[in-house]
């Protein structure tokens, strides 16, 4: 009896083991603000997100605002993909409207499955405090974790110590 109670208890324990270890891949974005320019990088799954994009159902839902065609070759796939990225990624700093360029699109090696998209644009607040960052993504890439940056850079020298304060 003792054998098999034992034998139950490292059965569940190893399922609590897998379950917690399980690491949940959805999209990601990271919007770094430095003085005069955002970078947006975003992190895809491009299957899943061709899946919605190919789903005439999504579009009449509203869940994209154009229906990718299935034949289409990778050139025009990137094509597509960098007209409605642009058109779809909408960045307000203090009110301000910044426009998006795709600058790349590539596979990430270390992420099966995983595309980084990076867009960049130029901004007037450079010197100024942004007090406001709003943006807007195509819904069709679902729900996305953002994390927003705002580097600050210092010389540290050797031996010495750096001071930077968060306001």
């Amino acid at each position: 009896m003792k054998y098999l109670f034992c034998l139950l208890l490292m059965g569940v324990l190893s399922q609590i083991d897998a379950a917690m270890a399980h690491n949940i891949d959805s999209n990601k974005a990271r919007l770094t603000l430095r003085d005069g320019q955002a970078e947006l990088r975003l992190h895809i799954d491009m299957q899943n997100w061709f899946q919605a994009l190919q789903d005439p159902a999504a579009w009449m839902l509203g869940d994209t605002n154009a229906v990718m065609a299935t034949n289409l070759t990778p050139p025009q796939q990137q094509a597509f993909i960098k007209s409605l990225i642009e058109k779809n990624t909408v960045l307000h700093l203090n009110n301000t409207i910044v426009a998006l360029q795709l600058k790349s699109l590539h596979t990430l090696a270390h992420h099966t499955g995983q595309t980084e998209l990076v867009l960049e644009g130029l901004h007037r607040s450079k010197g100024l405090e942004i007090e406001q960052v709003s943006l807007t993504l195509p819904p069709s890439l679902g729900t996305v974790h953002l994390n927003v940056t705002r580097p600050q850079y210092r010389m540290l020298a050797a031996g010495k110590t750096a001071l930077i304060t968060f306001n």
